[in-house]
């Protein structure tokens, strides 16, 4: 019978986060970090691996790179969920019992992966494990199953732009409307956000409407790209804060 253990997903990233997280003393197995170690030569390196639950009996190489990948994409949004200058992981190699087994590109693929083959005890001791370890960690797992946090992390990982932030700020408004959640706002932080995404003059060709927008009187302060991230996450936080508040209250 296959085991998670059984596969080894090879990692690229900062070695000094990826340390902080297999040193952490306590984690979860949706997403197990380990390595920096050479046992050979007795000393330290920056090589660094995981496994995870949904490998637990898959023989199935190609469902196992198109896993990993998923879940290196929610990870690296819960990341960016932070820290917008953070380095991304990749994945340069995934081995099953020591073995390298075929590159397989990652596939157009939109969905989540669900709850692994476990309890709902078990689950929800991943789950504590998880969040004890790393927010990341926490908001990952929580990712699997929620299409609210799915959406905000997937959101997260890709590329840093107006349209991308302002789809996330339109996201989180419709799944705030749906659970009737009342977040907090700066009405001048939202209208400088919306304004600058909206606006072609100030956001060029990232913009949402067109040249139009040019010719209309603009007194609000655009805001710069590093700004909206933090403007885009500090909304975000306050969700997850509101709907999650047994987690991130």
């Amino acid at each position: 019978m296959c085991q998670q253990s059984d596969w080894e997903v090879m990692l690229n990233g900062d070695p000094r986060d990826l340390r902080q997280l297999s040193e952490a003393g306590i984690s979860t197995d949706y997403f197990r970090i380990w390595g920096g170690i050479d046992h050979w030569h007795d000393c330290l390196n920056d090589h660094f691996s995981f496994n995870s639950l949904y490998f637990e009996n898959e023989q199935d190489s190609e469902i196992v790179w198109q896993v990993s990948y998923e879940l290196v994409s929610l990870f690296n949004g819960a990341s960016d969920f932070f820290w917008q200058d953070y380095r991304k992981l990749s994945i340069h190699g995934i081995n099953f019992r020591e073995k390298p087994v075929e590159f397989s590109e990652k596939i157009a693929v939109s969905g989540l992966l669900q709850r692994p083959a476990i309890s709902p005890r078990k689950r929800n001791e991943e789950l504590i494990n998880a969040l004890k370890a790393s927010p990341r960690l926490g908001l990952l797992v929580l990712a699997t199953e929620h299409h609210d946090v799915y959406m905000i992390l997937k959101y997260l990982d890709l590329d840093r732009s107006w349209a991308n932030y302002y789809k996330l700020m339109e996201t989180v408004d419709s799944h705030a409307a749906l659970k009737k959640l009342q977040l907090t706002d700066v009405p001048a932080d939202r209208k400088a956000f919306t304004n600058t995404a909206n606006n072609f003059s100030l956001a060029g060709f990232d913009s949402r409407h067109g040249f139009k927008q040019i010719v209309k009187a603009n007194k609000t302060p655009a805001m710069k790209l590093e700004e909206a991230h933090a403007y885009i996450t500090g909304l975000c936080k306050r969700y997850l804060q509101a709907a999650y508040p047994e987690y991130f209250g």
